[in-house]
C-alpha cells in the first residue's frame, strides 16, 4: 500500500538485509564458513555479486590491504576519511 508506514517498514527490512548480506559475504571472503575454500569462494562471489552488487575481487583486494596495514592513513582503504575528521598529524 501507499503511505509512510509501509515505506518505513520496507526501508528497515532492506537496510537490515543489506547489512546481514554484508557480514555474510565478509565471512565467506575470509573462507570461514565452509571447510573447503572452493565453496567459500563460490558463495562469496554469489553473495557479494548478486545480493550486494559488488565485485569479489575488488573486495578481496581492498580488504587484504586493510588487514595488511590496519588503521594507517594512506595505507588502509577503510580509513579514508575527510581531512575535517583528522585528529592527529596528517
Amino acid at each position: 500500500g501507499n503511505g509512510w508506514i509501509p515505506t518505513l517498514i520496507t526501508a528497515f527490512v532492506l537496510a537490515t538485509s543489506q547489512a546481514q548480506a554484508g557480514w555474510l559475504q565478509h565471512d565467506y571472503g575470509h573462507l570461514s564458513v565452509y571447510r573447503k575454500p572452493k565453496w567459500n569462494h563460490l558463495v562469496h562471489k554469489f553473495v557479494i555479486g548478486h545480493l550486494k552488487g559488488a565485485s569479489a575481487n575488488w573486495w578481496n583486494h581492498r580488504h587484504f590491504q586493510h588487514h595488511a596495514k590496519p588503521n594507517i592513513f594512506h595505507k588502509d582503504p577503510d580509513v579514508n576519511m575527510l581531512h575535517v575528521f583528522v585528529l592527529g598529524e596528517w
